[in-house]
């Protein structure tokens, strides 16, 4: 047995629970563990401690996926006296290298979208970039806000463009440096301006983003006593909290993400209950939605899979429960009342 003082308690025990989620039966990061015969117990007083003490993931999914590729249009045709159907727009689930790269393929698959709407037979020469370039990253000079222009072949017919980022939908704000706005309203995300008949400018309010994703989320279903903004469940305010499922947030580089505890308990939760039987862990990102996909078997069969080390440790808090108060005497049987037996005799018994 181990004792420790602890800030929470007295250490009484710890062990390893390695985990390795690359078998077919589970989906790479969705898994649970059932513990049978090795279910882990606490005595009267004591708590669990679940450290996350080592996690390694190789990064399999794009920077640009389905959480964060979409944006809305309306096109307001000249002559009409409102805005049109709001339609979806994809940008393509990629890595890209550099905000330029989103910058364009945003304006082809805006452009493109516009142009559909005469039959596709409207084409956009490719957009005059005049920022971000590519050399305009956060070390160097530069605004990084997105300005675009596209020139079509004939003319376009608008007289008036939304574009609209909906945060319920995607994270596509994040990247293209827009308002999140109320799909139900006519609100603008980012600046767009009908230049002439056959141009049209679109420029982003706050500097670009390669990524929305820069913490990957390690979730678990055990109750635990941590709190978290409702937010990072995908729904409710951020002013609101819950209960939390978070073990662990982690930063994603671009292709590996990888944590080691640095010394102290930095990701851990306390249980309450006095049993765990089975664990489940999911990898999610900061609105509790789950990774993107690059192909239907990632998760089973594909290299969509982690490995990690969890600590759980068995703290007591307070001491055991024992019977502290004096005994109830022992009533006198009926058999041993009546003629023939002593008072001292009673009291002996």
């Amino acid at each position: 047995m181990i004792y420790k003082m602890t800030s929470y308690g007295t250490l009484v025990n710890s062990l390893n629970l390695y985990i390795d989620s690359s078998d077919k039966i589970h989906n790479g990061d969705d898994i649970n563990l059932q513990l049978q015969g090795q279910a882990l117990h606490c005595s009267d007083g004591q708590n669990f401690k679940v450290v996350l003490t080592e996690f390694n993931m190789q990064r399999s999914t794009y920077t640009i996926d389905s959480s964060n590729n979409i944006f809305n249009i309306k096109q307001h045709l000249t002559g009409q006296a409102n805005p049109g159907n709001i339609e979806d727009i994809t940008i393509t689930a990629k890595n890209y290298k550099t905000v330029e790269d989103i910058a364009s393929e945003f304006s082809l698959q805006l452009s493109t979208a516009i142009g559909a709407q005469q039959g596709g037979t409207n084409i956009a020469t490719p957009a005059t970039i005049t920022s971000p370039l590519t050399d305009e990253d956060p070390s160097k000079n530069g605004t990084m806000l997105l300005d675009v222009t596209l020139n079509f072949s004939s003319a376009h017919g608008l007289q008036d463009l939304i574009i609209q980022f909906d945060e319920n939908v995607s994270d596509a704000y994040i990247l293209l440096g827009g308002d999140r706005v109320d799909p139900n309203t006519n609100n603008n995300s980012l600046d767009a301006t009908i230049l002439n008949t056959t141009s049209i400018r679109v420029q982003g309010r706050y500097p670009m983003q390669l990524t929305s994703l820069p913490h990957l989320y390690v979730r678990t279903d055990l109750h635990n006593t941590a709190i978290q903004s409702s937010s990072l469940n995908g729904t409710g305010s951020s002013t609101h909290t819950i209960s939390s499922n978070i073990l662990a947030k982690i930063p994603m580089s671009f292709s590996q993400i990888n944590y080691a505890a640095p010394g102290i308990d930095e990701f851990f939760m306390y249980l309450p209950q006095r049993t765990i039987s089975s664990l489940r862990l999911t990898l999610t990102d900061h609105k509790n939605r789950a990774l993107g996909r690059v192909g239907n078997n990632q998760g089973k069969t594909g290299p969509l899979f982690f490995t990690a080390t969890i600590r759980v440790d068995v703290i007591q808090r307070t001491p055991p429960n024992t019977l502290k108060s004096t005994p109830i005497p022992r009533s006198i049987p009926g058999s041993k009342l009546g003629p023939g037996f002593l008072r001292d005799e009673l009291m002996l018994e």
